[in-house]
């Protein structure tokens, strides 16, 4: 938990520095299908420049692993309510049972904005093993919703 207060804090201090938007707060469940465990997943972000959106990441796989990151998106808008946002980011890895390590991460997130508040999030990630983390590849879906405030 310490990880993800001191991650979270220098996103939103980088962010608060370049920007006057908003904080989003987004919480995920889905599935590591390689891994085959449930995942939480907590994120809390802000715009910067570019529209960029800079987020401190926590995910937890039950028993498996921890991990704490920070991603990098961008957000396009392809229909009245719905965006497509691709992402990128780097997270550390607190194996649980096994090493820990690096991982970076790609993926696709799918949103569609009940309010203008308030959206309805889904998220295509791939890990890939950037050091001693090569148990962690593999591929996670998460379903859930996103705040803004």
């Amino acid at each position: 938990m310490k990880k993800f207060i001191l991650t979270v804090a220098a996103v939103v201090l980088v962010g608060a520095g370049f920007s006057a938007h908003a904080l989003e707060g987004e919480l995920d469940v889905g599935r590591n299908s390689t891994m085959k465990t449930d995942v939480t997943r907590y994120s809390l972000g802000t715009t910067v420049s570019y529209g960029l959106k800079v987020s401190g990441v926590v995910e937890n796989a039950r028993d498996v692993y921890d991990s704490y990151g920070v991603s990098v998106a961008k957000s396009f808008q392809v229909m009245d309510k719905v965006s497509l946002t691709p992402k990128l980011g780097v997270s550390f890895v607190d194996g649980k049972i096994l090493k820990d390590g690096w991982v970076g991460r790609y993926g696709i997130g799918a949103a569609y904005d009940l309010t203008k508040t308030t959206a309805l999030v889904t998220d295509f990630t791939r890990t890939f093993d950037v050091k001693n983390a090569n148990q962690y590849k593999g591929n996670t879906i998460t379903a859930g919703v996103r705040f803004a405030f």
